[in-house]
């Protein structure tokens, strides 16, 4: 549901609620939220750039399984 928000799919584009969703899905176990949200810090979408806090949720992203890195 976050990419919806974030990629402006059906809904409109709102990084803040892409950002809201990520962190809620990651939080309750589901990796691919994870990397999502970690490449969101990495690249600074919507937030200020974080290298740190993308790291930590990459690493919680592998760590839960997800093989996504685009």
């Amino acid at each position: 549901m976050g990419a919806f928000y974030e990629n402006g799919i059906v809904v409109k584009k709102d990084l803040n609620r892409a950002i809201e969703l990520y962190a809620k899905a990651c939080n309750s176990g589901d990796a691919s939220s994870c990397s999502n949200l970690g490449h969101i810090y990495a690249l600074g979408k919507g937030v200020k750039p974080n290298i740190p806090k993308a790291l930590e949720l990459l690493k919680k992203a592998c760590e839960g399984g997800s093989k996504k890195w685009v």
